[in-house]
């Protein structure tokens, strides 16, 4: 029986071959060897069994999913172009890992794939403005009060996740065109009225937007002089031309925040 406490591992190997020739079990090889039994059986059957060299081969054992420059490549790969998910980072540099492999090691460097900001978030002061508003309002009948707002929708503008480190903020810039955009107004009872129009709002646009889409179906739903229209602190929604409209329709502005 061999002793495999003084053999350096080539000789630990070329014993390995050796006893199992002589008809030893892989548990007894594997118990008197230190080895696993998996290892010997590899040794055996897999890499050393009718080679006359038992040294071992470079880059033998559990293949590394993701080499060195793999992780080099990952990286320049997020920085330049972030919204690419794991699937596609694989494609696009051909890597042997697999998709969870490579999110995996980006999120060990703290990276998350979510959604990025489009705009600030809000300050302690305008969160304090909000909190106010709403105490002063809590009783407030919001049965027959309108609220309106516009958005602007941007063509081409990326609307997916990103790869962004944990904690930081990446904001998306827009461009300037081709872009429409939607005013929409709701109340206790729905929808009231919606208009999509391009080009800047401007208060004498506002005023036409109010006149045609809010007004006529808002008297219709809860009767002329008995709604009050409810929007932020704009200042197309401020303007005095606006103010001036909305009196002489007897239309009551409730400032929001």
């Amino acid at each position: 029986m061999a002793d495999y406490s003084n053999l350096s591992e080539e000789e630990k190997r070329k014993q390995i071959i050796k006893d199992h020739d002589k008809g030893d079990s892989l548990n007894d090889i594997a118990e008197r060897s230190g080895y696993h039994i998996e290892s010997v059986r590899k040794i055996i059957i897999k890499e050393f069994n009718g080679r006359k060299d038992m040294k071992r081969v470079r880059g033998d054992g559990r293949h590394k999913f993701l080499g060195s420059s793999d992780k080099i490549a990952i990286i320049n790969c997020v920085r330049q172009k972030p919204w690419l998910n794991s699937t596609i980072i694989k494609e696009r540099l051909h890597l042997q890992a697999q998709p969870r492999s490579i999110r995996r090691y980006l999120e060990s460097l703290h990276y998350k794939y979510i959604k990025p900001y489009k705009k600030p978030n809000l300050t302690s002061q305008d969160k304090m403005n909000r909190v106010d508003w709403a105490l002063k309002h809590k009783n407030y009948d919001f049965s027959n009060v309108v609220f309106a707002d516009e958005c602007s929708i941007w063509m081409h503008s990326w609307q997916g996740k990103m790869w962004l480190k944990k904690g930081s903020r990446h904001y998306i810039g827009t461009k300037a065109y081709p872009k429409v955009h939607v005013w929409g107004s709701i109340g206790f009872e729905g929808e009231v009225g919606i208009h999509v129009f391009t080009g800047n709002l401007t208060a004498p646009k506002f005023i036409a937007i109010l006149r045609e889409s809010l007004i006529p179906a808002a008297n219709e739903i809860y009767g002329e002089g008995q709604w009050s229209l409810a929007q932020d602190n704009d200042p197309k929604h401020r303007a005095k031309k606006t103010e001036n409209f909305l009196k002489s329709q007897n239309v009551t502005f409730l400032k929001l925040f």
